[in-house]
C-alpha cells in the first residue's frame, strides 16, 4: 500500500490480529456482536490518527451523527469485503488520505 509522509502504517502483525478479531466476529458471531466489535476497533485505529489528522478526529469525537455514520460505513465495508473473501488479503480504503486498519 501506498503511504505518504504523516500517515500512520501499523506493523502487519498487529494489522494481522485485527483484522481476524473482526473477520472472526463477522463471521461467527450476530450482527450485533459484529457491530459491537467493528465499533471497538474503528474507534481504536482512529484514535492512532489524532496526531496527523486531528480534524477528522475531533468531527468523529464531537458529533454523533458523524461518527454513527462513519462507524455504519467501515462496518459495512468490512462485511462486505470479508463476505466476499477479502478478509486474509491486505485492503486499503482511502477518504482523503485516511487510511483504515484494514
Amino acid at each position: 500500500a501506498h503511504t505518504t509522509a504523516g500517515e500512520h502504517q501499523p506493523t502487519g502483525g498487529k494489522i494481522r490480529a485485527r483484522n481476524e478479531e473482526l473477520i472472526n466476529s463477522i463471521k461467527f458471531s450476530d450482527d450485533q456482536n459484529a457491530r459491537i466489535t467493528s465499533d471497538k476497533i474503528v474507534g481504536e485505529e482512529l484514535l492512532k490518527y489524532v496526531t496527523t489528522n486531528f480534524s477528522l478526529y475531533k468531527l468523529f469525537s464531537d458529533s454523533k451523527e458523524f461518527r454513527e455514520d462513519f462507524s455504519s460505513m467501515m462496518f459495512g465495508v468490512v462485511k462486505d469485503l470479508i463476505n466476499k473473501g477479502l478478509g486474509n488479503q491486505s485492503i486499503s480504503v482511502q477518504n482523503k488520505g485516511f487510511q483504515p486498519f484494514i
